[in-house]
């Protein structure tokens, strides 16, 4: 699959940034994938579709830093997946049980509903967690948004897997306070 993708690529420094980005975040984009999923078969057409993604966007997907990029073709992956099961719902559905185009939803379709509630908690979340500082927020993104152990993350940035985990618990506490102040979940 590699090859089909770096054919499209024009100069060697973009074929050789997107094998690494290939090769370092597949595996990590196809388990976030699965996850939502829950079918090998969607997650890789989820992974697909977000390096697809990748390469259209490829002048601003490359502008951004390594781990920026990491990252983001990550959360690209679990957005394929999340927009692969949306749609599979939804044409699982009769059409009047879908509800109004304008987003209004029908009765008894809490299907729908509890997969917008979702994306829009999964957006309020991400622009908490975009508030933490960067010493937390590096390490809060590669366990929650890479999916990576704790001692993965502690040989990627150079420290012990127990500096990681106290590391994760002051910014899922700092996460708590920002939450609270900014009165996200309030009924």
């Amino acid at each position: 699959m590699l090859a089909i993708y770096l054919a499209a690529l024009e100069t060697d420094e973009e074929q050789d940034a997107f094998a690494r980005l290939y090769e370092k975040r597949r595996y990590h984009c196809f388990r976030a994938a699965l996850r939502i999923t829950r079918s090998e078969e969607l997650a890789e057409d989820a992974v697909h579709e977000a390096f697809l993604a990748a390469m259209r966007t490829k002048v601003k997907f490359f502008a951004l830093p390594r781990n920026k990029q990491d990252s983001r073709i990550v959360i690209m992956a679990k957005n394929k997946a999340i927009d692969i099961m949306r749609g599979k719902f939804r044409s699982a559905l009769p059409l009047d049980e879908i509800g109004e185009i304008d987003g209004n939803a029908a009765p008894g379709n809490g299907g729908i509903d509890f997969l917008l509630a979702y994306e829009e908690s999964m957006d309020r979340l991400t622009q908490c967690v975009s508030k933490l500082d960067e010493i937390h927020k590096t390490a809060f993104e590669m366990r929650y948004a890479l999916d990576m152990a704790n001692g993965e993350i502690a040989a990627e940035l150079g420290m012990t897997a127990n500096a990681v985990a106290v590391r994760l618990n002051r910014a899922r506490a700092a996460l708590r306070k920002i939450i609270d102040r900014e009165g996200i979940y309030d009924a």
